[in-house]
């Protein structure tokens, strides 16, 4: 059978109720979202620029198949860096966003193109990391969350948080692709330049890797005959032989160069002899491969300037298979 509270005691629960009422406009109340949305997502954050950052925004775009009513969304910030405290939370208004459009909220309308939704302040909206986070919230739910320069407690897609967004008022965090939710802040955004309103600005993606003795790009093409590539910053594939080992891992390799030199195969060779056979592969921590092994990979074709000349070379691996021993 319980027992009337004493005056004291009641005095003193009001007294821890009063606390912890005070103390909610910093406590976080979101229940974190538990896989990638197919819904609404967080598309694209700019939250640095030069001086006062006065163009700041966060795009919303609908991935989903039908129109979605934002009444009862909200975006969340969040200060990471303080215990994952909320520091603004905006309500969206109550309009329907069609498949595939966007939506923006930003701090300033005059200095951000296609602004949907002109919060308070103008100017320094947005946190500038270290980490801290941006949430889509429905009814208090995460349905999409971004933490970036680092991971913020609650809040990080993944194991780590998105890559840092520079001062450069033409450059932003987006996803790649456009609209792309892999669960992963690290791997789903890039630093591309800003679109707000519009599909991000995303590279090509890379072509299929196929398999060992699937067509794959000469070398000699890649080389060319000038003093540098003509198709540097492209993906490419290359099936060649290992000549030269110089990983740094257990094996008794040639050096200590984090990569390895690949050669055309002979019947494969051109009878430019301005254009080089061979191509150095810059992969560090990739499978070890040894000299005589046929292998295919996939990377960026980089032009690697050192001592006043340039090599063109493979760097930023994709992919990497092992195709075996030659003979």
């Amino acid at each position: 059978m319980s027992q009337p509270s004493s005056p004291a005691r009641l005095a003193t629960l009001g007294t821890v109720l009063s606390l912890l009422f005070s103390l909610l406009p910093a406590l976080v109340w979101a229940t974190p979202a538990a896989a990638a949305s197919t819904t609404l997502v967080l598309n694209e954050i700019d939250y640095d620029q030069p001086s006062t950052d006065t163009a700041e925004y966060v795009e919303i775009k609908n991935v989903s198949g039908d129109a979605i009513s934002l009444d009862g969304y909200a975006v969340q910030m969040i200060n990471g860096a303080s215990g994952a405290a909320q520091y603004r939370l905006f309500a969206l208004p109550n309009v329907d966003l069609p498949t595939g459009d966007y939506f923006v909220v930003c701090g300033n309308a005059a200095s951000t193109p296609n602004c949907e939704m002109d919060v308070s302040p103008d100017s320094d909206l947005i946190q500038n990391g270290a980490p801290d986070a941006v949430a889509l919230l429905l009814n208090g739910v995460v349905v999409d969350t971004v933490s970036y320069e680092g991971a913020t407690p609650g809040f990080t897609e993944g194991t780590s948080g998105a890559t840092t967004d520079t001062a450069n008022p033409a450059e932003s965090l987006s996803r790649c692709p456009d609209g792309f939710d892999g669960d992963a802040n690290d791997t789903d955004f890039a630093l591309r330049p800003t679109t707000p309103g519009a599909s991000n600005d995303c590279p090509e993606p890379p072509p299929p890797f196929g398999v060992c003795g699937d067509p794959a790009d000469l070398i000699h093409d890649i080389q060319g005959n000038g003093a540098a590539s003509t198709v540097e910053d492209s993906i490419v594939i290359v099936e060649a032989v290992v000549v030269g080992d110089f990983q740094n891992n257990g094996e008794s390799d040639d050096g200590e160069l984090n990569g390895f030199h690949l050669q055309e195969q002979d019947a494969e060779t051109d009878a430019d002899p301005a254009t080089s056979e061979g191509i150095f592969v810059f992969a560090p921590g990739a499978a070890d491969v040894a000299v005589g092994d046929l292998v295919r990979v996939q990377g960026t074709v980089t032009e690697f300037t050192g001592s006043g000349s340039s090599m063109t070379e493979l760097t930023g691996i994709i992919d990497l298979e092992n195709c075996g021993a030659t003979d």
